[in-house]
């Protein structure tokens, strides 16, 4: 079954998990579906029923795991930096450049 564009998962930080639920003699069951493109899904049953497409979003907490390498980096660029401008205030002070 092709996903309906109104149905496709629209933001990043979002995990969109679909169900299909099956109606069949007054009784409703959720079906576990496979999506292998997040615009197709695929489930099986045994019964000529009703079927709903269904989804649930869960928001996907925002992990900090570039975080170190982020403070590594900057730090030492800022240690360059102060370097670097240690070298040229010497230099200047000796009058080299």
């Amino acid at each position: 079954m092709n996903i309906p564009s109104t149905l496709e998962k629209n933001k990043e930080d979002v995990y969109r998990e679909y169900y299909v639920l099956r109606y069949h003699n007054g009784e409703v069951s959720v079906i576990k579906t496979l999506t292998d493109d997040n615009k197709t899904i695929h489930f099986e049953s045994d019964k000529f029923s009703s079927y709903a497409l269904v989804y649930q979003d869960t928001v996907v907490p925002q992990t900090y795991d570039n975080l170190n390498t982020f403070v590594i980096i900057n730090s030492l660029s800022l240690i360059s930096l102060i370097g670097l401008g240690y070298i040229l205030k010497k230099n200047l002070a000796n009058k080299k450049i």
